[in-house]
């Protein structure tokens, strides 16, 4: 007799939510980079796909189903709606109950201040041409200026939510924060946008432990001559627990994770902001601001500003770009890890090859100024001794080139890279694979402040573009 009710209450659900019970689940595939990639898109319009291609692969899986989480390549977003019978959970599904038309949604339960919710509210959602939302009642999405795209389950849409001004305050999931509409003044000196967490909040029922930043455009000054930020135009953020780098240029397909307490128990503002010099340089900016719970398991690891979970894919410097004509787009005083996630497939082999350019360095990553290496030595080569690299490197932990894996070189240290080809051997002048297969599979990328054209520790004129890997697990 229960099982006939639950199948009434069933088919009375999918008759007032009309085609809602086909759509009920809308996967968020995997995040994935690719930072050779140019996005073309307005910063104000939604355009088809204007930069899921280098974020997500649609052929990756995601979060797993309950009770299997975490199994093989399942990193799904959570966005997954829950169905509730209501005569078991009348709060959870239909606000306070309604007995004479218990299928009636109440809007109030998104953002209002009753205390039942529904259960599709806040949960992430992709409109049709790839953009991200949250599940929202049209009439919500009306309130909060949001743009209906696309649809939920019980005939709520997927509501797109942008902010382009400057000072505000956003406590939504998916929320993209795009440089004003009007553009960057000459008088204007800075642009921030204040991020809310907390569990008080309605519109976020679940602890947040992470805020993950997409950057789908992202297009400032250069950095100047000694590749400094900090004397021109700059990016950073404010209030997370992990260290970021300040950063300029351009960084269109790149991301960072903001690690922060728990908002059950520390409620946090995060503050992104841009501040601008003198100069005239193109503005534009594009940024996704995904909230993570703490319970998920697509986190990145502590101490990760990013974080690959696919088994391929692309990682680059900031502001590493395949283009003609800058003399440097090293940034300097860089200091993070980036980290890969190992999937159940993997034979605990992680693999580094410099990407396919036309323009620019795939791999040049300024040496130290030493004695024993005068600077012409050093040219178009690999580093000559581990020393060269005290400065500047990228560290991929017991590296090795696979197709000589007992390669042993005296006074060579096989974690560190520099100069301008990636090869453990030391005066090289081809570049070739890296692997490594020491887990948790992570690099890390440093630069210090002496990158002037009359450096004291650094070489002039070598290196000093960053790093373009393809990896592969």
């Amino acid at each position: 007799m229960f099982a006939g009710i639950v199948k009434f209450v069933l088919l009375a659900s999918c008759v007032q939510a009309g085609n809602a019970c086909k759509h009920n689940t809308i996967d968020q595939p995997v995040f994935r980079e690719d930072s050779s990639m140019i996005n073309n898109v307005t910063p104000t319009e939604l355009t088809t796909n204007p930069w899921l291609s280098y974020y997500y692969n649609s052929q990756q899986q995601g979060r797993s189903p309950a009770g299997n989480r975490g199994s093989g390549d399942d990193q799904r977003i959570e966005n997954r709606a829950v169905f509730s019978i209501p005569s078991m959970f009348p709060n959870r599904l239909f606000g306070n109950g309604n007995i004479a038309n218990p299928f009636i949604f109440n809007p109030r339960s998104l953002f209002g201040k009753s205390s039942s919710s529904a259960v599709f509210p806040y949960d992430s959602c992709s409109s049709p041409n790839g953009v991200m939302g949250i599940c929202a009642t049209s009439g919500t999405c009306n309130q909060i200026s949001g743009t209906a795209s696309g649809s939920c389950a019980f005939g709520t849409v997927c509501c797109i939510n942008i902010a382009t001004n400057c000072g505000g305050t956003v406590s939504l999931n998916n929320t993209y924060w795009q440089s004003p509409t009007t553009g960057i003044s000459s008088s204007t000196t800075s642009c921030a946008l204040t991020i809310k967490l907390d569990t008080k909040l309605t519109e976020q029922p679940k602890p947040i432990c992470q805020v993950r930043l997409n950057f789908v455009q992202f297009t400032i000054a250069q950095p100047d001559a000694q590749s400094l930020c900090t004397n021109g135009d700059f990016f950073d953020v404010g209030g997370q627990t992990n260290k970021v780098p300040t950063l300029c240029g351009d960084n269109e397909g790149q991301h960072m994770y903001l690690n922060v307490p728990s908002s059950a128990t520390s409620p946090t503002d995060l503050e992104l902001a841009f501040t601008f010099g003198a100069t005239g340089a193109t503005r534009v900016w594009n940024i996704m601001i995904s909230m993570l719970p703490c319970e998920a398991n697509y986190l990145a690891p502590p101490d990760c500003l990013q974080y690959f979970p696919s088994r391929s894919g692309r990682v680059s410097s900031f502001n590493w770009r395949d283009v003609a004509g800058m003399g440097t787009r090293q940034l300097a005083n860089q200091d993070y890890s980036i980290c890969f996630r190992r999937t159940s497939s993997n034979t605990g082999r992680l693999c580094f090859t410099p990407c396919v350019t036309v323009n620019q360095l795939a791999f040049g990553v300024s040496v130290a100024n030493t004695i024993a290496n005068a600077p012409a030595k050093q040219i178009g080569v690999s580093q000559g001794i581990s020393t060269d690299c005290n400065n500047d490197f990228l560290v991929i932990p017991g590296a090795f080139d696979p197709a000589s894996p007992t390669l042993l070189v005296a006074n060579m240290a096989f974690d560190r890279f520099c100069g301008e080809r990636l090869n453990p051997r030391p005066n090289n002048a081809a570049s070739v694979t890296v692997c490594t297969m020491t887990t948790p599979f992570r690099i890390a990328y440093q630069t210090n402040g002496d990158e002037t054209t009359t450096p004291s520790t650094d070489q002039v004129g070598n290196g000093n573009r960053g790093f373009c890997l393809n990896f592969q697990q």
